[in-house]
């Protein structure tokens, strides 16, 4: 895992731990010297392939997060949801926190309204002040007056905890409620649902938000409207990823082309997997992960005659060249175009 090749620490991480959930379920892995070429042929064997393989993509940046593949082993396996949920009101305090460091580092009043955690951790912040220069005032004392979240602050911190899907959440749910109220419900969610998972249904009914319109029943109409979308709507993205079995062909396709223009490589592969339809998607999107073996294995040679052949046959050329194989991919080529 030092190769350079591999990506960055944290792609490296990633790759690990797809590695090392691989070798949990097969343990002949760690008796390999160089696992990472076996176990990209194992992942499919195993109950949990599609998502493993997302971790070991060959390319660093195809590579989905540990939260990503949190959700989707949750989606699977819905009784983890509540081993998920323990950190939950931790990470609600965590990422205010975050969202504020430097308002709450500066602050030498603050509102009555605000989460119950400010008061005593701003406390602490004026003492060490106080520690360090106890001779000199901060240059900011005269107008560092901590207020409450402002709405796009509400909004950012809610994204910030339920993943970028929020942000198309209505501003509306947090009208006529004071930030101590807000964070209080919040954190009450939390300890019964990791923030990763909430939907707009779970912050409706935690908020008490009697006032906003009942959420639409998905159709295939709407989830397709919103991944051709420009950008794709990220709902209808963790849809399609968190209903596998039951989204159509139409559906998946959508989907993973959506994650393919957002760079996310591995996560559309686990889309279009095993579908005969995404065939030619698929075998792109293998070849552009760094895996042109995985991409001509998948395609024919064939002669081509529809467009949808003319592709494939564009993609196994650029495969080829990607192997060095310079005549065959020539040959590919001047049949494709």
């Amino acid at each position: 895992l030092d190769d350079p090749k591999l990506g960055t620490g944290r792609d490296r991480d990633l790759l690990a731990l797809g590695l090392t959930l691989l070798e949990l379920i097969d343990p002949a892995l760690t008796e390999q010297p160089h696992p990472l070429g076996p176990a990209r042929e194992r992942a499919s064997m195993t109950p949990l392939g599609g998502v493993i393989r997302v971790l070991l993509c060959q390319d660093p940046g195809g590579r989905a997060s540990a939260e990503w593949l949190t959700r989707s082993v949750i989606a699977m396996k819905p009784a983890l949801a509540k081993i998920a949920s323990k950190p939950g009101p931790a990470r609600v305090r965590a990422t205010y926190l975050t969202l504020r460091k430097e308002q709450l580092l500066n602050a030498t009043s603050i509102d009555a309204d605000l989460a119950p955690w400010v008061a005593p951790l701003v406390a602490l912040a004026q003492k060490h002040r106080q520690l360090n220069a106890p001779h000199k005032p901060h240059e900011d004392d005269a107008g560092a007056h901590l207020e409450p979240l402002s709405t796009p602050q509400r909004s950012a911190w809610l994204a910030r905890l339920a993943g970028p899907t929020a942000l198309d959440w209505p501003a509306g749910l947090f009208e006529n409620l004071t930030e101590t109220t807000l964070a209080k419900r919040l954190t009450a969610l939390a300890a019964q649902k990791a923030p990763m998972l909430w939907s707009l249904t779970d912050l409706q009914q935690a908020l008490a938000s009697k006032a906003l319109a009942p959420t639409k029943t998905v159709t295939e109409t709407t989830v397709l409207l919103g991944l051709r979308r420009t950008p794709a709507d990220p709902l209808a993205i963790d849809w399609v990823e968190t209903h596998l079995t039951s989204a159509t062909a139409a559906m998946r396709l959508a989907a993973a082309d959506a994650l393919r223009l957002e760079g996310e490589t591995a996560r559309a592969i686990r889309l279009v997997d095993g579908l005969e339809e995404g065939r030619v998607l698929h075998a792109t999107l293998l070849r552009r992960s760094g895996d042109p073996e995985a991409c001509i294995a998948l395609l024919d040679e064939t002669t081509p005659t529809t467009p949808q052949e003319m592709n494939a046959a564009a993609c196994l050329a650029r495969a080829h060249y990607d192997r060095g194989d310079i005549e065959s991919g020539t040959s590919l080529a001047l049949k494709a175009f």
